[in-house]
């Protein structure tokens, strides 16, 4: 630690330009990973009946549909279903989303008495409303129908479901909330209800997202003000910032470098960074400040080093060692939470040893 403490001391200009030039590169390369909002990550992909579960799911889609339901005074009213019949158009032509199903393109068979065979076409056309006596007969015979009411319209005729069944491996958060903004046009007037996997997913997600972005920077003004009462210098609590700053660039860096999504748990590295990294920077400038007081600023760099640089290397050594534990986990993202949080621990405890 000696060592070092002499390269830092009489190399400072060099040892601050590779921090710089780290820095300049984690930048360059991108620190915003793109966003995992699949929940079933989180799932053990070896276990027989998730196994099973993913099989189903991608035979018959059934994580990939996310259901619109709209409340409105009247299903069967002609503007309502003239609008539903928009709606449905411009879900199937929004990008992500493979085809929809809606009371107005809902395939229907009846009897056919004159060929004495099936006849087929669309429970509601939008085009034969024109037709005599076609709206009259049209709620009676919808809800006639055992395989639609309870499915895609309630029993009493006032609300309905569409089904959005999205392109495998898309961003299902970016789709659903394009469905929401195409929905949101159509159906101003009525309720909407979100359901399904996709809004499941997105909504714990966002609910994440938010929760972080409030906890972020109240963590961290907690910090400033603990360094500040303890340091009383603006310098020292920017030095300790810094380096709790550069470990997460790092780490971030590396991610979107290995094509590494930000889930649910990644997301909360940068306050366990700012938690647990920005002691490494206390516990030294705590000691300089005090010896400071008495000795040259150089040597009283050198002594902050050798004395409290072996315990600070120790203590960020086994806070690292107790995140990389994480890869024996059975969850891939817990595996990654570990990895990339200890990789921004180290990053953070050697930035405070040598800056």
């Amino acid at each position: 630690m000696n060592i070092l403490a002499k390269i830092v001391t009489r190399r400072a200009w060099l040892v601050l330009g590779g921090v710089v030039l780290l820095v300049i590169a984690a930048l360059w390369n991108g620190v915003r990973p793109e966003p995992e909002d699949d929940i079933l990550k989180f799932l053990p992909p070896g276990d027989p009946d998730i196994q099973m579960f993913r099989r189903i799911s991608e035979q018959f889609g059934g994580l990939e549909v996310a259901m619109v339901g709209i409340e409105t005074g009247d299903v069967f009213e002609p503007e309502f279903l003239k609008r539903l019949d928009r709606l449905t158009g411009d879900l199937r032509e929004t990008s992500g989303v493979d085809r929809v199903v809606s009371l107005t393109n809902l395939a229907d068979f009846e009897p056919d008495k004159v060929q004495r065979g099936i006849k087929a076409g669309e429970l509601i056309d939008v085009r034969q409303f024109s037709k005599p006596g076609y709206l009259s007969g049209l709620r009676a015979r919808v809800l006639g129908k055992e395989h639609v009411v309870g499915q895609f319209v309630d029993i009493k005729g006032s609300s309905t479901l569409v089904l959005c069944f999205l392109v495998p491996g898309v961003n299902q958060k970016q789709v659903v909330d394009r469905i929401k903004e195409v929905s949101g046009r159509h159906m101003g007037k009525e309720r909407l209800y979100w359901g399904g996997a996709p809004f499941a997913s997105a909504y714990v997600f966002e609910a994440t997202e938010k929760d972080i972005r409030t906890l972020t920077p109240w963590a961290l003004l907690v910090i400033i003000v603990i360094m500040l009462f303890a340091f009383r210098d603006p310098l020292g609590v920017v030095l300790s910032l810094l380096s709790t700053a550069v470990g997460a660039l790092v780490a971030f860096s590396l991610m979107v470098a290995f094509d590494v999504k930000l889930n649910l748990v990644l997301s909360s590295m940068p306050v366990i960074l700012f938690a647990v990294g920005s002691a490494y920077g206390i516990h030294i400038l705590s000691r300089y400040y005090k010896l400071a007081e008495t000795l040259p600023r150089q040597d009283a760099i050198r002594r902050s080093l050798a004395e409290t640089g072996p315990a600070v290397l120790a203590t960020g050594i086994t806070t690292m060692a107790g995140f990389l534990s994480f890869v024996v986990m059975d969850i891939p993202p817990m595996r990654l939470f570990g990895i990339f949080t200890a990789v921004g621990i180290g990053a953070a405890m050697l930035t405070a040893l040598l800056v």
